[in-house]
């Protein structure tokens, strides 16, 4: 198919030339370039067919077999012709696992009809899970309370210390059991407790 340019001539110009255009009538045929597509989801996903037919061809997609594509906010068709040759697109928006499935090109003229099948499958994107352990530390500090005895006490108590101590050491000499400074000290504590306990009871 195409232009033919006939040039005829001799020795006395000009020269003429005629163009013919040669057409041949045929049925169409399919070729796919692509029969197994897949895709993960959220993706957009483009199938093509080439088409070759004159004269002019009606070309449509059909998804397993049933229903007709029409562009529209999921699907986009198009056709880029050039002379007896069609190359057509279908694009699907946003895939996800409603679309997956079988898709037909079909061309028909008058002379015939052709067909072209793209399948079309999910591709699993496989997930990964992080563990993330977290160690909280918590330090309570407790608060520290000092008890200071009122003055007049804190004589008291040394008078009462000093009068135990000499009776302490007046039981010893009778007893003839001496004892040690442990054991004063022992005394200092339990008459000091003894006096802060009823400071803080009273």
């Amino acid at each position: 198919m195409g232009a033919y340019l006939c040039i005829a001539s001799n020795d006395v110009p000009p020269a003429v030339s005629k163009r013919i255009s040669l057409n041949v009538n045929f049925a169409p045929s399919i070729k796919v370039p692509n029969q197994l597509l897949g895709s993960p989801p959220g993706k957009d996903v483009t199938m093509g067919c080439h088409v070759e037919a004159y004269p002019n061809t009606i070309n449509y997609w059909l998804k397993n077999r049933g229903q007709m594509l029409l562009t529209n906010g999921k699907h986009v068709v198009e056709e880029i012709r050039n002379l007896y040759k069609v190359q057509l697109k279908l694009t699907i928006k946003n895939f996800n696992s409603t679309d997956i499935g079988t898709y037909t090109c079909v061309s028909t003229n008058s002379l015939g009809k052709a067909e072209g099948s793209v399948r079309l499958y999910e591709i699993k994107i496989p997930t990964t899970t992080t563990t993330t352990t977290t160690t909280t530390t918590t330090t309570t500090e407790m608060p520290t309370t000092t008890a200071t005895l009122p003055t007049h006490y804190q004589v008291e108590l040394n008078e009462v210390d000093t009068s135990s101590v000499k009776s302490g050491r007046n039981s010893r000499r009778r007893q003839h059991f001496p004892m040690s400074s442990a054991s004063d000290q022992y005394i200092n504590e339990f008459l000091f407790l003894s006096v802060l306990i009823f400071y803080l009871l009273r």
